[in-house]
């Protein structure tokens, strides 16, 4: 059934291009071979009795692309086999595909998007140990109403399927949302989000939120507002949960490609059979974007409702992340990424606090058109409360050549 459903959409994706060949087309086929090496100094992700390892990429990759004046399609990914020096019993095989379809009219716009990843590549230490395959999806469509009022609907679904012993999960569910311009200065957005988690053992769980915002345009530059969040979570056949936040609102255009978003305010969690907490909120980004340089920064804390398959339930999390990017010629490009994640369980379980951490540089080079090499480092930690800390550090090469 989970893959009928990927398919359909794949379909569609096809379908809205098809429908619109009619018209004149851009087709673009780029044909290639992606290849990597890679030295993990931790390759297990262990705290003790570490191992290193080189490991060895190589595959066919594509690029497609069809393009009209009201549709595009794109579809990018590649095939290769994951080889292992030492532990040649890790080998794998990795696959990543992506695609994209888009429709556009003068009131109306629709998306669709489907993505497979196929690895055994962990992007934290905290991710299952062996190889996940993901299939995910979604469908978005926005309506202009009138000259004031615009509708927004979504719909995603996440099928994982996990090594043992970690949990299979499909997760799915709508969005929507309704912006209206009550008067030149003044804003009223209303949003609504329902998501089901589908547990392969523990209980099935959803998790739906409701918000409404108001902004309160001071000047050309700067807005202020005031908003409200209730978040209701129902875990099968343990306690419910419910989370209340109130919040004001700030946005500031520094400069013409300078702006700074800060939200601020306080949240309630309410649970069955427990006292209530609560606790500050924060939400704040700053991006900027030069001739040469885009940088952006962001931080938060809060209460954050997480299913996944090694998160069950309601944290008192605090995040960061940074990203810059700078094109020192017209082929050569370095990028600098870090995020940072604390997270307490509310809930009185034997769950540990948790952080981690993931950190990136890289310099990318394109020689020539569809011709590219990128040298990176990564740095990863991830830490327990009472747990020993763990440590990985990667040195990568990749190398595509597209015809």
């Amino acid at each position: 059934m989970r893959n009928k459903v990927f398919k359909a959409l794949f379909c569609l994706c096809a379908g809205i291009v098809v429908h619109g060949a009619v018209y004149a087309a851009t087709y673009e086929l780029h044909p290639g071979v992606y290849s990597s090496y890679e030295y993990s100094d931790n390759y297990f992700g262990t705290a003790h009795d570490v191992e290193s390892e080189n490991i060895y990429e190589i595959g066919p990759s594509l690029d497609f692309s069809v393009a009209t004046p009201t549709l595009s399609w794109e579809n990018s990914g590649y095939l290769a086999k994951r080889y292992h020096k030492n532990f040649d019993e890790e080998d794998s095989t990795e696959a990543t595909f992506e695609s994209h379809a888009a429709a556009s009219s003068v009131r109306h716009t629709l998306d669709l998007t489907y993505a497979y990843t196929q690895t055994s590549r962990r992007e934290s230490l905290e991710d299952p140990i062996g190889t996940t395959r993901i299939h995910s999806g979604a469908v978005g469509y926005s309506r202009t109403l009138s000259q004031t009022t615009a509708l927004n609907l979504g719909y995603s679904l996440t099928d994982e399927n996990n090594p043992f012993p970690d949990e299979d999960l499909m997760s799915q569910g709508p969005t929507a949302s309704l912006t209206h311009q009550l008067t030149p200065r003044q804003t009223l957005s209303l949003a609504y989000g329902y998501m089901y988690h589908d547990y392969e053992i523990s209980d099935n769980t959803w998790v739906s939120t409701s918000d409404a915002h108001w902004g309160y345009m001071v000047t050309p530059s700067l807005e202020l507002g005031t908003g409200v969040t209730y978040e209701h979570e129902d875990r099968g056949r343990l306690p419910s949960e419910d989370i209340y936040t109130a919040r004001l609102t700030a946005g500031y255009a520094v400069t013409r490609h300078t702006a700074l978003d800060v939200s601020g305010g306080y949240s309630w969690l309410v649970m069955e059979q427990e006292d209530r907490q609560g606790t500050y909120t924060l939400d704040a980004g700053l991006t900027t974007e030069t001739l040469y340089d885009v940088f952006s920064l962001s931080v938060s804390k809060g209460y954050t409702a997480e299913f996944t398959t090694d998160r069950y339930g309601t944290y008192d999390t605090k995040s960061a992340s940074l990203s810059w990017e700078r094109t020192l010629a017209r082929t050569l490009r370095s990028s600098a990424s870090a995020t940072y994640d604390d997270r307490k369980p509310t809930s009185d379980t034997l769950a540990e606090e948790e952080q981690d951490f993931v950190g990136r540089v890289s310099l990318a080079w394109d020689p020539i058109t569809y011709i590219s090499a990128t040298a990176s480092y990564e740095h990863l930690y991830h830490a327990y409360e009472i747990s020993d800390t763990e440590r990985e550090n990667r040195y990568r090469i990749i190398i595509e050549g597209r015809y």
